[in-house]
Formats: structure tokens, C-alpha cells, sequence
């Protein structure tokens, strides 16, 4: 099974699908990984200091690609659009990146982020990724699936009211200590983006199944084949 995740930022693939991805490690399964931006340019401005901000995208950038290595990734694509700036861009050039990487993999499962978040990046993303797998050819995907990332969804406009779970008992702790690769981008707790918060959430969403934890998704399309 081929499965493509496609997100905005580096650390979104891991804070709201770390734990799936390492179940569909354990199966064999290949995984592709596509970010849209850097996940720091935005913060640059005038009065910033460029070498600073550099290495620092540097970094994000550098975690990424260790993160894709340990899920045995087959491969990680981390395009050029600017963080936080995806809304000033045509919706088209995005939906574009999109398809040529996609391309050559014929993604089985698509997983990408929830169009309600309050990040207007993991919106433009959801629109994108719509867009780019339209059901119009043999190579659709089977699944497209929405994850919820944390103080991103949470703080939405649009509720979001999970229809499909992915037990990450025998993961949680693999998950969190790939999180520990982005440990800048970590907050401290009761911040909802701290490994406490991520490990209560997944106890609560593992409790809806019945199972010790879990990550929640939001199924948008699936097509039996």
C-alpha cells in the first residue's frame, strides 16, 4: 500500500498523524511525504536578523528529513512556498506541486489536514488536496482522511467530528519521541501542543474504541476499488 501524506509544515505530519504512520511502517507499507513550506519564513521581516531565521528554517528542515528516515519514508518532498503565506498564492500552482509529486506514486491513502483549522496554511492545504485528487481517473486515492492537528483544529470554526480511528497503542511512545525531534516547536503543559496534552488526547480518542489510544481522522472520500 502506497500512502501519501501531505501537509504545510514540518511537525504537522508527526503532531497529527505520527502514530498511524508508524502503524503503516510496521505493515510494510511505503510512505511518501510531501510539505508545502518551510514551516518558519513567515517570521521573517525587516528588523530580523537573516542568519538567525536561517538556520533555523535550516533546522526544521533538517528534522523533517530525520523524521521521514526513521518511518523508513521513501521519499520526502519539501516544496519552496512560504509559510503562513499559502493564501497568497493561486490555489492552482499549489494544487500543481501537489500533482507532479503525486504523480509518480499513485498514492493508495491521502492524508492531509481538516479544512476547518484555524491555520489558514492546513486550509489551503485541505483545498488543495481536494483539488488535486478530484475522483476523475483510475489512479484516484482509495481513502482521503483529515487529521486533527492540535491548537490548530481545536480552535477552528468548523467542528471536528472524527468518523474513523486508528489504534496507536503499541505507538504512542514512538510517536512522542519523534515529536522530540521538533522539541522547538513543543510548548510546554497544559498547551495542547505538549507531549502531556498529545498523550492525553490520544488516551481520550483510544477510549472512544475502546483501545488504550488512538488518533481520529476525519474520512472525506473512500472509494472500494
Amino acid at each position: 500500500m502506497k500512502v501519501l501524506i501531505v501537509v504545510a509544515h514540518p511537525d504537522d505530519e508527526i503532531l497529527g498523524m505520527g502514530g498511524t504512520l508508524l502503524k503503516h511502517q510496521n505493515s510494510g507499507d511505503e510512505i511518501f511525504i510531501h510539505i508545502l513550506t518551510d514551516g518558519h519564513s513567515s517570521r521573517l521581516n525587516e528588523t530580523t536578523i537573516n542568519k538567525k531565521y536561517s538556520e533555523s528554517i535550516k533546522r526544521r528542515l533538517k528534522s523533517a528529513r530525520f523524521v521521514a528516515k526513521q518511518l523508513s519514508a521513501i521519499k520526502i518532498h519539501i516544496d519552496s512556498f512560504k509559510d503562513q503565506m499559502l493564501d497568497n498564492y493561486p490555489l492552482i500552482k499549489i494544487v500543481k506541486a501537489i500533482e507532479i509529486f503525486s504523480k509518480k506514486i499513485d498514492p493508495d491513502i491521502v492524508y492531509t489536514h481538516f479544512g476547518g483549522d484555524v491555520n489558514m496554511d492546513h486550509r489551503i492545504t485541505f483545498l488543495a488536496v481536494l483539488t488535486a485528487f478530484r475522483p476523475v481517473n483510475k489512479n484516484t486515492p482509495s481513502k482521503i482522511l483529515c487529521a486533527e492537528i492540535p491548537s490548530s483544529t481545536e480552535w477552528g470554526d468548523i467542528k471536528f467530528n472524527p468518523n474513523y480511528f486508528v489504534d496507536i497503542s503499541d505507538f504512542l511512545d514512538s510517536k512522542t519521541k519523534l515529536l522530540s525531534c521538533y522539541d522547538y516547536e513543543m510548548k510546554e503543559f497544559p498547551h495542547p501542543r505538549s507531549i502531556e496534552a498529545i498523550k492525553n488526547h490520544s488516551y481520550n480518542c483510544g477510549s472512544v474504541i475502546s483501545a488504550k489510544a488512538a488518533e481520529a481522522f476525519f474520512l472525506i472520500r473512500e472509494i472500494w476499488k
